[in-house]
């Protein structure tokens, strides 16, 4: 499919809403990596705490390539791309599954950041999942409704 089949295409306000949500969560999964990197250098923050620096550090990296890819995927679901969107889905299927399991398994740290990620997941997969963006996604042009007119003679 060609760019200009693309930009024919209307897409859907939901579809516009996720894409902006990737970007968002790819922007802070960026700026989180890149602040748990910079802080895993400053010894005084480890001397009272029990967190191996080198662990803080591969979360970090993690976090940020994970950060890279999801950029990737915001792009990709801006043009339209199925495959983007399948692999948007999986990702969210994962940090849910990831965030119920860190809710149980953390206790009372994170419960509203872990709840907040868990219901953002679940919106996204909802938002890339319905009819609209299947359709779209598929390359179906649903033809504008026609004008309504609840005139009576």
């Amino acid at each position: 499919m060609t760019e200009q089949e693309v930009a024919a295409r209307h897409r859907p306000a939901g579809v516009s809403f996720v894409v902006a949500l990737t970007w968002l969560v790819a922007v802070v999964d960026l700026i989180g990596g890149i602040a748990l990197f910079l802080i895993s250098f400053n010894r005084t923050a480890f001397d009272r705490e029990a967190v191996d620096p080198a662990l803080l550090r591969s979360f970090a990296l993690i976090a940020i390539v994970v950060g890279l890819l999801t950029l990737l995927v915001a792009i990709g679901l801006a043009t339209g791309s199925q495959f983007s969107r399948v692999l948007t889905v999986t990702i969210m299927v994962l940090r849910l599954a990831n965030a119920l399991w860190a809710l149980f398994a953390v206790g009372n740290f994170l419960t509203w950041g872990l709840i907040a990620e868990a219901a953002l997941a679940i919106l996204i997969i909802a938002l890339l999942t319905n009819r609209a963006a299947s359709d779209y996604f598929r390359g179906r042009v649903t033809p504008p409704a026609p004008p309504r007119t609840d005139e009576q003679p």
